[in-house]
């Protein structure tokens, strides 16, 4: 449907092909377009996300194992997350995500958009996990 409206909240990319017949991605979110790449610069974008699931996914277990195996309250988890990124950044050379402890906990469900809560719910298959 070409003439419905996308949420603003969806972040799509796009390719293209400049005027002198170089290729380009755009990165868009709803209808604007918010960032335009070379290829080269799009699979050194890709493989930037790719590394931020692995580190989201190594953190999520961090804070897990911190809580329930070894009975951390949250903040005493979140420093030692914290800590953990910090050692990774210095030995890896990549950060893996926020530093400061109000930056690294997803909003509540309440306080998402009505896609991406349908979204977590499907991800979830029909539950949001916490």
């Amino acid at each position: 449907m070409p003439d419905e409206k996308l949420p603003d909240d969806i972040l799509w990319h796009q390719s293209g092909v400049n005027p002198r017949g170089e290729p380009f991605i755009q990165l868009i979110r709803g209808e604007k377009v918010i960032s335009q790449m070379s290829a080269e610069q799009a699979r050194d974008h890709a493989q930037a996300v790719l590394e931020s699931a692995e580190a989201a996914e190594q953190d999520a277990f961090l804070i897990d194992f911190a809580r329930n195996q070894m009975g951390l309250e949250m903040p005493d988890a979140a420093r030692l997350l914290m800590a953990f990124r910090e050692y990774r950044q210095k030995r890896t050379g990549k950060r893996g995500g926020p530093l400061n402890t109000r930056d690294f906990v997803m909003p509540d469900e309440d306080k998402l958009t009505t896609e991406a809560r349908e979204a977590l719910r499907k991800k979830a298959g029909g539950r949001r996990e916490r």
